[in-house]
């Protein structure tokens, strides 16, 4: 009965042994994919949605020199509507990136684009009703504070793009360190496993062979 009672123990530690391990790959792969799959899920939409307003604001500086290098005013008209359309692609963009705001510092960043963008758009505007009433030589001076404030929000939106570039190596080495982690409670709870149930192993070998020399001195005896 005594070796009936180990060998039930041994059985349930291995058996607990299997369900702890399973548990603990179970958790790590799970910190793996969610820090891996952030990635998928924020940092890579935030900076296609940065690149999308960056792409958008270079249409509205070109087509800014264009409108003031233009004479025909059906031309004129046209290239000014596409500047609206891509200012409203801008704050679409923005927009949009409100969704993917992971903390306070990137908050702040989209908000400085914004504050940036309406400033730049300000003197957008300024500089093309100079041009539409063809005083081009004062719209052409407008196009330097034009160029302060466009280079102000390139500033502000390379350093959201460092940002986000940050958070992203930031969860690669996070999701690293978690399959670091999982490898070693892993091989953890392995090596205690191997212990106790060697140990309980060789008790009940002790026992089975201490109770076979036991009856085969009875034996001897009888005989």
């Amino acid at each position: 009965m005594y070796i009936a009672k180990r060998l039930i123990l041994l059985l349930m530690t291995s058996v607990v042994a299997l369900l702890v391990l399973t548990v603990v790959s179970l958790v790590q792969m799970g910190k793996v994919y969610d820090t891996a799959n952030y990635s998928n899920d924020n940092i890579v939409p935030s900076i296609l949605l940065l690149d999308k307003a960056l792409f958008e604001f270079s249409h509205i500086r070109v087509r800014l020199y264009s409108h003031i290098l233009n004479t025909d005013a059906k031309a004129m008209a046209d290239i000014e509507k596409t500047i609206h359309e891509a200012e409203d692609e801008v704050g679409k963009a923005f927009k949009d990136y409100e969704l993917l705001v992971t903390n306070e510092e990137d908050r702040k960043l989209l908000d400085e684009e914004k504050r940036s963008f309406t400033a730049y758009m300000e003197v957008v505007r300024k500089t093309l009703a100079l041009s539409s009433a063809n005083q081009n030589v004062e719209a052409s001076n407008a196009l330097a504070e034009a160029a302060k404030a466009a280079d102000h929000f390139n500033e502000t939106l390379e350093n959201h793009m460092h940002f986000n570039e940050k958070l992203g190596k930031a969860g690669a080495e996070e999701a690293v360190s978690a399959r670091r982690a999982a490898t070693i409670g892993g091989v953890v709870v392995v090596i205690i496993a191997l212990l106790v149930v060697g140990g309980l192993t060789l008790q009940i070998r002790s026992s089975i062979v201490s109770r076979l020399e036991e009856a085969n001195q009875l034996a001897e005896r009888v005989a």
